[in-house]
């Protein structure tokens, strides 16, 4: 064989080897080192930091830029565009016609007592006339009040005979009551009654007695019941609430004082914007000499508007009391 045969052959074998030396490295680089070994990637982005991975790992997305980083904030329910409720309640509706929605019996009921100098307090409940107006009716005398939110209204009225029939007459019905009151004559009565408004004032002068003095009885001095049971003079009440017919009350003890002269009554009445130059009403009641009550009716008209603020005195609408003494 010749040289250069010789030298041919012996470069195939080293391209060979040559060959076969690349193959083995680079299968000993992926099987091995990088299976392995490993790795430090770096991202791209100038604000990444290196992260240290193994091969058989995946890589990590790009990380943005510090600036760029945006708080991830999930978004808010999606609420319904109703919610439901239970349905309302509703307030039962009292229906019973015979209790009130408190629980009482819609039946009024009335009291009269007798009290000092002839006197009946009365009490009236009717738990099915809350905040109604009601009348009071006692011989002519008849006065309206009002039930407060329970039903509930009380007065006064003077005892006009010995055997007192008291009636309270609402919308819904009547309520009745009587009292024995057996020294109802020994009290003489006068009662000056009106409706609306008041514009009339009772005066009484006893015995003389000029105004502002102690005998000058009227609203503000109205004395008590304990004078007249003393037999030393007469006292004042007002009766009704002013919603309706309301009254003034003088009573004197004539049928037991020792007191002898006259007590004169004098009526007065305010000039008023609302009064000027009209004529106003009244009812007047009086006991009579020999007992019972007589009636009359109080008409005046009043001056003209050029005079309000006046008060005007009468003094002849009412019948003086003269007393004998005992």
């Amino acid at each position: 064989m010749n040289s250069l045969a010789l030298l041919g052959r012996r470069r195939a074998v080293s391209a060979l080897a040559a060959l076969l030396l690349a193959f083995g490295a680079g299968y000993l680089m992926q099987s091995v080192l990088v299976e392995n070994t490993p790795l430090a990637t770096v991202d791209e982005m100038p604000d990444a930091a290196p992260l240290l991975r193994s091969a058989d790992q995946p890589g990590s997305l790009p990380t943005p830029p510090a600036a760029t980083l945006v708080p991830l904030v999930p978004n808010p329910p999606i609420m319904p565009n109703r919610v439901d409720k239970p349905d309302p309640v509703l307030p039962q509706i009292w229906d019973d016609a015979r209790m009130s929605p408190f629980g009482f019996d819609c039946t009024p009921d009335l009291t009269v007592s007798v009290l000092d100098a002839a006197m009946i307090e009365v009490l009236y409940f009717a738990a099915c006339d809350p905040n109604r107006k009601v009348t009071v009716r006692h011989g002519m005398l008849e006065i309206d009040v009002t039930t407060d939110s329970f039903g509930r209204a009380e007065t006064l009225v003077p005892a006009l005979t010995d055997i007192e029939e008291v009636l309270v007459i609402s919308e819904r019905q009547t309520a009745r009551a009587i009292s024995n009151v057996s020294d109802a004559r020994a009290f003489s009565r006068v009662i000056l009654a009106w409706e609306g408004t008041q514009v009339f004032r009772m005066n009484a002068y006893e015995l003389g007695a000029s105004r502002g003095e102690s005998g000058h009885i009227r609203a503000g001095s109205a004395k008590t019941p304990a004078r007249a049971m003393r037999g030393t003079g007469g006292f004042l009440v007002a009766i009704g609430d002013g919603t309706g017919r309301s009254a003034e009350v003088y009573t004197f003890p004539t049928g037991f004082t020792p007191l002898k002269g006259v007590v004169e009554l004098v009526v007065e009445a305010d000039v008023t914007e609302t009064n000027c130059g009209r004529m106003i009403s009244a009812q007047a009641l009086q006991s009579g000499p020999l007992g019972g009550m007589t009636e009359t009716d109080v008409r005046v008209t009043l001056p003209e508007c050029n005079r309000i603020g006046d008060v005007i005195e009468l003094k002849n609408l009412l019948q003086d009391m003269r007393l004998a003494g005992r």
